[in-house]
Parts: structure tokens; C-alpha cells; sequence
């Protein structure tokens, strides 16, 4: 357990709770198994790109993997509740909460996803109404795990690049880039704008994506029956999300400046701007 998680763990253990009574354990990974897998064996030189180590960590099995562990919230269950609401806060702050979740009835368990690492959260489980209204158990966790990976509906292969360690020794933080698939359906020369509500929901008000650079290529961007109001000019998520084509080829390598120079461009100057940026091709 690193010195921060015990910290965490003991704060959590002096409150007026008994240490494991809570809902939620006091420190809680939200790594998967293959992504610990990976992070502990794994290694690259780097400078050469010409190998990757992920075919021993993946099963083959296509999104398998690519979900992070949940955050399990565990209670007694009182059949009188007609309905229970989870309020997550972000450290001691009390200017509202981050998420809050309502569930119908007293189902005695729910999972939460897409926390961020190395923060403490604060929360509280709310009987709404019934015989017993009122909060019922409240207490903080910390999240632990080295990788921020994001559950957001039918969209796959989400992740956050914060936490990940630059050359110079320092760590870029979470909330700001992330990286995955593509959010709508462009294959086969035809677009399809339906966007799932969870997943719209995910992207756009809990990650307030602000860009979205587009890498795929102009074969998975037209349509070939010619009908120029479904050409990809635009997100998925909406007029308000700025939309950059920046095509480049699959599996090339990226330190070719006139391949990759522009979308990275794209995605410094949409992060300096202070737009959180999503980065997708097509998987």
C-alpha cells in the first residue's frame, strides 16, 4: 500500500464510523486486471517504436479489457426506503456534488466509474423518502490506480492520458486529454449521428470535452453516396465542441513531423485554449 493510501486509510479509520463499516472500502483500486498486468511486466525502450507488448496482455476478445474496475458502494438494504440517492464530493469540498446518482427503491449496492486516482472523495447515502428518510451513511474513500480508464456507454477504449509520466520527470494531470475510440459510426461511407444518451452524457458533462480531434481517414469520413450533409465535418457531441480532421495512417510511426505534426498541434493549441481534448480514430 503506497504511504498516500495509508494515509488516507487512517484518516478514514479515526472518523466516528467504525473503520469498516462504510459503504465503500477506504482505499479502493480502480485497476482491471489486465491493465495491472500490463503496468507491472511491461516495458519499452524509448527510443524505439517499432514493437508493442500488448498482445500478451489482451485475451483477443475486442473491449474485453478496456473497461476500468468500479468503485462498489455495499449497504444494508431497508425495504421501507422507496428510494436512495448517492452524492459524491471531491475531497472536503461542500460547493455541491461532483455526481449524484438516484436510485429507485433500495437496492442495497451500486457501482460507481470514471473517478480519478489519487484523489479522497466524500460521501453520502440519502434516503429520500420512506420510513426512514435522511442521510443513512456517509465517509471518504481514496482511489488508487496508476491509469485513469473511462466507462462511457457503447463508446470503447477510453482513456485519461493524466497520471502518465513525461521525459523531463514531471506527471500530466488527469481531466484534460484523453484518447479513444470513435463516438459515432463512420465506416462504410455513412455517418451515424446517434450517440448514446450515457455516453453523450459521460463525454460531454462529466469530462466537459471541449475538442475533439478526429484522426481517422477521409475513406472513413465521406460518404459514398455523395450526399454532402452527412460528410464529417462536425462532433457528435454538438455545434459547442470545437471539430479537427486531422487524418493520419495507420500504424505509422510518430515521429514523422508531416504525418503527426498537425494533430498534435491541433491538441496543444486546443489544451492552451483550455479545452479538454478527446483524440479518437476509428478503435
Amino acid at each position: 500500500m503506497r504511504i498516500s493510501s495509508l494515509f488516507i486509510f487512517l484518516i478514514a479509520c479515526l472518523g466516528t464510523a467504525p473503520c469498516l463499516a462504510q459503504a465503500v472500502p477506504p482505499v479502493v483500486s480502480i485497476e482491471n486486471d489486465a491493465l495491472r498486468r500490463y503496468l507491472d511486466d511491461s516495458s519499452y525502450n524509448p527510443d524505439d517504436y517499432s514493437y508493442t507488448n500488448m498482445s500478451r496482455y489482451c485475451s483477443g476478445h475486442f473491449g474485453k479489457n478496456d473497461k476500468p474496475a468500479p468503485v462498489t458502494f455495499q449497504w444494508e438494504a431497508v425495504p421501507s426506503r422507496t428510494s436512495v440517492s448517492l452524492e459524491i464530493y471531491e475531497g472536503g469540498r461542500d460547493n455541491g456534488p461532483l455526481v449524484r446518482y438516484r436510485m429507485e427503491g433500495d437496492p442495497g449496492r451500486f457501482q460507481v466509474y470514471n473517478l480519478t486516482p489519487g484523489v479522497t472523495y466524500r460521501y453520502l447515502l440519502i434516503g429520500t423518502d420512506g420510513n426512514r428518510p435522511g442521510v443513512f451513511d456517509s465517509g471518504f474513500f481514496y482511489v488508487d490506480g496508476r491509469r485513469r480508464m473511462i466507462r462511457a456507454g457503447t463508446i470503447t477504449n477510453i482513456r485519461d492520458f493524466g497520471g502518465m509520466t513525461t521525459t523531463d520527470g514531471k506527471r500530466l494531470v488527469y481531466g484534460r486529454l484523453f484518447r479513444g475510440a470513435a463516438m459515432d459510426n463512420g465506416r462504410m461511407g455513412r455517418r451515424n449521428y446517434k450517440l448514446a444518451p450515457d455516453g453523450d452524457a459521460v463525454l460531454r458533462d462529466f469530462l466537459h470535452i471541449g475538442a475533439d480531434v478526429d484522426l481517422r481517414n477521409d475513406r472513413e469520413l465521406l460518404l459514398q453516396d455523395g450526399r454532402a450533409d452527412n460528410n464529417m465535418d462536425n462532433s457528435p457531441l454538438g455545434p459547442s465542441v470545437e471539430y479537427h480532421h486531422c487524418s493520419i495512417p495507420d500504424f505509422g510511426c510518430i515521429t514523422s513531423p508531416n504525418k503527426y505534426g498537425p494533430a498534435i498541434t491541433v491538441v496543444v493549441s486546443s489544451l492552451e485554449k483550455g479545452l479538454n481534448v478527446y483524440v479518437h480514430c476509428a478503435a
